[in-house]
């Protein structure tokens, strides 16, 4: 997660450790996410793109529609997955 002054955190990391735990995401993705994180970081604390003061002022068009979801999308499996669960609870 970048600030607009580029703070950043990581976020989500015990979550993503759970999802690997009871094998919503593979260890290997997991692994990959951080590795991207650390790749870009050099970007960030330099302020290069896509860190830079325009993107942080960057705003949707308001005319630009709501997306929606498709019909039938609660019913996808996985959708009833209790996501703030930890193994052996």
């Amino acid at each position: 997660m970048v600030e607009p002054d580029r703070r950043w955190a990581w976020k989500d990391e015990a979550h993503l450790a759970g999802r690997v735990e009871v094998g919503l995401t593979f260890e290997t993705e997991a692994h990959s996410f951080r590795a991207e994180g650390e790749r870009v970081l050099p970007l960030i604390e330099a302020g290069l793109e896509p860190f830079t003061e325009y993107w942080s002022q960057w705003r949707p068009d308001p005319a630009w529609p709501l997306p929606t979801l498709p019909a039938g999308w609660h019913a996808l499996a996985g959708y009833n997955v209790d996501w703030n669960r930890v193994a052996g609870s």
